[in-house]
């Protein structure tokens, strides 16, 4: 996601069409006025949940996240299909949030 969100590794035709893939949320003019950009690719299953995601703000800020879920229960996974729109919102746009995640990522 590193790569992909520096937008200088890979050739301009590979950049071009990975946007095309990726970008879809920038279709939406109310995100083109926070985010110069954001890519994101899903997968699933019935008991598999896989996201990559690439961003910058307007102001600069570059997140680059990725999760992978496995053997989900029917619950677990739709609780976090459900959940997966606002954790995404809140690691791009809410500093506290952000802390508090790498906090218990860390313990």
């Amino acid at each position: 996601m590193k790569k992909i969100n520096s937008r200088t590794y890979f050739s301009k035709e590979t950049q071009k069409y990975l946007d095309e893939v990726m970008e879809w949320i920038l279709d939406n003019p109310a995100n083109q006025k926070w985010l110069e950009h954001l890519g994101m690719k899903g997968a699933s299953t019935a008991f598999v949940l896989t996201k990559g995601l690439s961003a910058r703000d307007q102001q600069g800020n570059q997140t680059e996240m990725a999760y992978f879920f496995n053997d989900l229960e029917i619950i677990e996974y739709t609780t976090l299909k459900i959940s997966m729109n606002e954790f995404e919102r809140n690691i791009l746009t809410n500093q506290q949030f952000i802390y508090r995640v790498k906090t218990e990522l860390m313990n």
